[in-house]
């Protein structure tokens, strides 16, 4: 599909503590044993799969300026901001990719604005202008991690289990102890990436996974504050985990394969949804899969 496509073709940059510099990651570089201390310590930050005026890529963690004097061109952006000072930090939230002033709420989406805006610098090279933004904080990159079907069992890729995944433009291989355990030329095989958001029980969500939002009862019983505050704020529904085209997170309906009204910056912000729980995964659950397709 279109959407798994979009997500195996995601370029990273790695920030070396040591040598302070980026590792802009091609397929020569990954394949490249001398990196892969690096690739496993650094700080990874993702391509937004945007490019700024001057075309030059946008990823997590960079920061962004306003390339128009006119206030009133952008009314999203601080009307008192210097022209040498970034207007905001790029983040991956659940819902798209934002640019951020720092605040809770303030900011905007960055495709809204691809064609007036321009990378002045990063939070790594340019620490001084984390001082121009209001209090910025929690401004490091969602982790970057993946698991593979590969066709028997799910397997969770981390430095400690042995298994390493090695990409090269959108195909990938999964190597164990250095010899290929499955790749993408194996059909069965899928590649799924951390989404970046957990359930109500602290359990990652990934792509495949099947969530469901929690009925009344079970929100009041797990959220008694805030139901008594807010009552149940989304309606019931079950969806599969799904990286869409516009560079976001979105609960698909298995039935339709459209999309739930719901997308994930509805259901929780910053990592936290205690809204929904993970009930199974499209590989391991087939019954499960084909009751919801059938219902």
């Amino acid at each position: 599909m279109k959407e798994e496509k979009n997500m195996k073709v995601n370029k990273f940059r790695v920030w070396d503590k040591d040598e302070k510099r980026f590792w802009y990651f091609t397929s020569q570089e990954v394949h490249d044993v001398s990196l892969k201390k690096i690739v496993e310590e650094g700080e990874k930050q993702k391509f937004s799969g945007l490019k700024d005026i001057k075309g030059k890529e946008i990823y997590e963690g960079d920061f962004i300026k306003d390339v128009y004097d006119d206030d009133d061109e952008l009314e999203l952006l601080d009307d008192d901001n210097n022209d040498d000072d970034p207007t905001g930090v790029v983040r991956c939230m659940d819902d798209g990719w934002v640019v951020s002033d720092g605040t809770e709420e303030g900011g905007y989406y960055l495709e809204e604005y691809i064609d007036i805006v321009e990378v002045a610098g990063n939070v790594y090279e340019n620490e001084e202008w984390l001082k121009t933004l209001y209090s910025l904080v929690d401004v490091k990159p969602i982790e970057i991690k993946f698991r593979v079907w590969d066709g028997r069992d799910i397997i969770y890729v981390s430095k400690n289990s042995g298994f390493r995944l090695v990409f090269d433009g959108s195909d990938w291989e999964l190597e164990y102890k250095g010899k290929t355990h499955c790749s993408s030329n194996d059909s069965i095989c899928k590649l799924m990436q951390f989404s970046g958001m957990k359930d109500i029980n602290g359990k990652d969500i990934y792509e495949g996974d099947i969530v469901k939002a929690l009925d009344e009862e079970e929100y009041k019983k797990k959220n008694p504050k805030d139901y008594k505050m807010f009552g149940c704020p989304i309606g019931k529904f079950i969806g599969i985990c799904k990286f869409v085209n516009d560079g976001s997170w979105a609960m698909i309906d298995p039935k339709k394969h459209d999309l739930v009204h719901n997308y994930f910056g509805e259901i929780g912000s910053d990592g936290k949804t205690d809204l929904v729980e993970i009930i199974g995964n499209v590989h391991e659950n087939e019954v499960l899969l084909k009751e919801l397709i059938n219902d």
